[in-house]
C-alpha cells in the first residue's frame, strides 16, 4: 500500500472523514481490531509509538502516533485527536 502524505497528528482533527468502511472481509476487518487493541496496550504500557495508516476524503495518509483508547468506534490518539476505525487501513507496530 502506497502511503500519499505522512502528516503530524495534530492536524488529523481536522480532516474530513467519509462514514464508509475502508477494509473489505470480516477478517481484515478483526485483524485491524486486534492490531489497534495492541497498539493501545504499547501505547498505554510504554508510550510505544505506531504508524496509523488511513483514508480521508482525500487520500491514504499515515501518521506516527500513540494510540491510548477507543472510543464510540474511533480511535483516540494521544493528543487527543480522533480518528474514525472505519478509515483506518492498517496500524503499523514498530
Amino acid at each position: 500500500m502506497k502511503v500519499s502524505q505522512l502528516i503530524d497528528e495534530e492536524k488529523i482533527a481536522s480532516l474530513k472523514f467519509p462514514e464508509r468502511e475502508v477494509l473489505t472481509g470480516k477478517t481484515n476487518i478483526e485483524k485491524r481490531l486486534w492490531r489497534i487493541q495492541k497498539a493501545i496496550e504499547l501505547g498505554v504500557m510504554f508510550n510505544e509509538k505506531i504508524e496509523v495508516r488511513f483514508k480521508d476524503g482525500e487520500g491514504v495518509k499515515a501518521a506516527h502516533t500513540v494510540i491510548t483508547a477507543i472510543e464510540n468506534d474511533k480511535i483516540i490518539l494521544k493528543h487527543g485527536a480522533a480518528l474514525p476505525i472505519c478509515r483506518v487501513l492498517d496500524v503499523v507496530i514498530f
